[in-house]
């Protein structure tokens, strides 16, 4: 079937800057777009307090550190585990652009040794989960969806279209794919048509695709408050929990969609914490996506990465291909 493709222009590609005593841009000075961040960038860093503009270290725990709305941005800094060195600040604008800086760190000890620093944080009193890629390992079915679709509107994906939508909401993704200018309705149109799509091929292969080990992660921690935050349709959160029968290890739910920002900002997982009426740096989150380290970290959260879409996650504590490693319950075993 043919479908015409919505007008619109495409959200531009993340930047990506480095920050030291000052902060540069690397790669992307013929971009005026790019250029244009960056200079709000350098009048963010302005911003910050005094002991944390000279290196963006020194943070004392990882939490916000600002919080600056202006030209409709907010610009976030964490703080690592290791070092408390802040190692990134991400700014997001309603097109969810964001910005990672990265600055230079020591080589961090094994996640499954803890540190000093590490043994005096707080006991660890909850999980949350993210669903795609942790729960269940969706990415690559939506791929596929997303291939299919947009071959509807004669749009070609391409993997960087691919690279771009991870953690994101759908929303944010059409606006991407079709054009930033869409009417709110043809957005929300084409999103819930997508996602039909992807309930409708998972369906039968959802017990298959659920992340190995899980089901018997949760049973064995089921007297832990547990929560799910995930930017994920509410429909597709419904969907995986009832079909996979997950549901009942799930003391809150949250998506992206009741925040006032969704990953990478912390919004999501500061309702998480709350609902659970736990404090966030009690918390243990369970990512796969970058934008979801992002929004843990800044949520003052210690971060345990699984690997199933990205091979490197920066600033996670601990980083697992699946629940069935046996460093997990290892680094757990530490903290709890």
């Amino acid at each position: 079937t043919s479908h015409t493709r919505p007008s619109g222009n495409r959200v531009p590609e993340t930047a990506v800057v480095t920050a030291g005593p000052r902060i540069h841009q690397e790669g992307c000075a013929s971009d005026p777009s790019q250029a244009k961040f960056l200079t709000l960038l350098q009048h963010l860093h302005r911003k910050l307090p005094a002991d944390c503009r000279k290196t963006f270290q020194k943070i004392p725990q990882p939490v916000p550190v600002l919080q600056v709305i202006e030209h409709g941005l907010h610009g976030y800094a964490c703080a690592s585990e290791h070092g408390r060195s802040v190692h990134h600040l991400r700014v997001a604008n309603n097109s969810c652009l964001h910005f990672p800086i990265v600055a230079q760190r020591a080589e961090a000890p094994p996640p499954h040794a803890p540190t000093s620093h590490t043994k005096n944080m707080a006991a660890i009193q909850a999980f949350i989960f993210d669903m795609d890629g942790v729960i269940v390992d969706s990415n690559p079915l939506h791929r596929v969806v997303w291939t299919e679709f947009n071959a509807r509107y004669s749009i070609v994906t391409t993997d960087a279209m691919f690279d771009r939508m991870y953690g994101k909401r759908t929303d944010a993704v059409i606006r991407d794919f079709y054009g930033d200018d869409l009417p709110e309705t043809q957005v929300l149109a084409l999103g819930a048509a997508k996602e039909a799509l992807y309930r409708e091929m998972m369906r039968p292969q959802l017990e298959a695709c659920l992340v190995h080990g899980v089901r018997a992660f949760l049973e064995a921690h089921k007297h832990m408050p547990i929560a799910v935050a995930t930017n994920a349709e509410p429909d597709n959160l419904n969907f995986v929990l009832d079909e996979a029968n997950l549901g009942q290890y799930m003391r809150f739910k949250a998506t992206g969609y009741e925040v006032a920002l969704p990953k990478p900002a912390p919004d999501i997982y500061l309702k998480a914490a709350a609902g659970l009426g736990v404090p966030p740096e009690a918390c243990v989150v369970f990512e796969d996506s970058h934008s979801g380290v992002a929004a843990a970290l800044a949520a003052g959260m210690r971060v345990v990465g699984i690997t199933t879409t990205h091979a490197e996650l920066p600033g996670v504590s601990l980083a697992i291909p699946n629940f069935t490693d046996p460093a997990l319950e290892q680094w757990l075993k530490a903290l709890l």
